[in-house]
């Protein structure tokens, strides 16, 4: 059955709207009636969303960042902040996207610091004008800022010194731990190796490896599939980059058959979705969890659906180039 197209562009369209101006900000294409809809929305989900709206979510959390630390340092407690999350790989889909603000404790510290670290930032935050305040998982404190509405993170954690990074002095191999006060479990990551191999990855593709992780997570998100950026960015990570990679300007849509293939040999061998590994190389993405496999499925079930209703204006290979401009000059809508 036919995707509802409309619904799904007006989807994107409330994640694209600027409170400042009151206006959607979308791209010509957007507004190209002579284009299928199943393309615009198609076109639309991949496209990066213009820096300048990241730079604003920055700018909320660095004043978080400087609020929280001048309360920390009056208290003696030292840590390191570093920012993690889509926004920095320029995969996000939401205008303004979301953030994780990194506190690390030196890793000698113990989970008991940790926790009361995790307290302490619960409370200054608390005495800020944010619109909410959530500490419910017991990972990252959730706070949705004002001017612009945008999701920051904070997270308490612990350096990992682990070999790679004291061989080489560079922090890009540093890893972390993530503790989980509510399930009383940690995990741990190599953030920085993983976001910086994601960014390599796009460059060597021409910009396809990002490009088809904003649809999938478009998908995902509104198709209510419960798979998380990291997951979704990780999971076709692992394709050939030849598959990924975009031969001309317009010819984006061509690298969708691909990543079909590709989910649905996932999705068909147990053992080698159970075993996929992040960027890093270093951690399971899904490990033993048929719940994420069956996730996975409906997703892949959604891309199919999106490839055959595209394939009757642009053919079966989806290798027609598309001029997703012509004779349009709008960049947005007003409210």
């Amino acid at each position: 059955m036919q995707l509802d197209y409309s619904l799904l562009l007006d989807n994107i369209k409330r994640r694209r709207y600027d409170e400042a101006i009151r206006k959607y900000v979308l791209s010509p294409s957007y507004f190209n009636e002579k284009l299928p809809k199943c393309v615009r929305y198609a076109h639309e989900a991949m496209l990066e969303i213009d820096s300048s709206y990241a730079y604003k979510v920055y700018a909320n959390a660095r004043r978080i960042h400087e609020t929280i630390t001048r309360e920390l340092r009056q208290q003696n407690i030292n840590v390191m902040i570093r920012y993690q999350g889509a926004l920095r790989t320029d995969t996000h889909i939401r205008l303004y996207g979301e953030v994780d603000l990194l506190f690390l404790l030196d890793e000698k510290a113990t989970h008991k610091e940790v926790f009361a670290l995790g307290q302490l930032l619960r409370d200054i935050a608390s005495r800020q004008n944010h619109q909410t305040l959530d500490y419910g998982d017991g990972v990252r404190i959730k706070l949705v800022t004002q001017k612009p509405n945008c999701r920051i993170n904070l997270i308490p954690c612990t350096w990992i010194n682990n070999q790679s990074y004291m061989e080489r002095r560079n922090e890009i191999y540093r890893g972390i731990v993530v503790y989980n006060f509510k399930d009383k479990t940690r995990k741990k990551h190599l953030p920085f190796l993983n976001m910086g191999r994601m960014n390599a990855k796009d460059a060597a593709t021409n910009g396809g490896y990002k490009k088809a992780v904003r649809l999938i997570k478009s998908l995902s998100t509104d198709d209510s599939i419960a798979l998380n950026a990291y997951e979704l960015s990780s999971l076709i990570y692992k394709m050939e980059d030849r598959h990924l990679t975009i031969k001309s300007e317009g010819q984006e849509l061509a690298i969708l058959p691909s990543i079909s293939q590709y989910l649905e040999q996932l999705v068909d061998d147990k053992d080698q979705f159970e075993m996929l590994l992040s960027p890093s190389e270093k951690e399971l993405i899904f490990g033993e969890r048929p719940g994420k496999r069956e996730l996975v499925k409906k997703l892949h079930s959604s891309l199919n659906q999106l490839m055959q209703d595209l394939r009757e204006p642009l053919g079966q290979d989806l290798k027609e180039k598309v001029d997703y401009d012509s004779e349009v000059s709008s960049h947005a809508e007003p409210e």
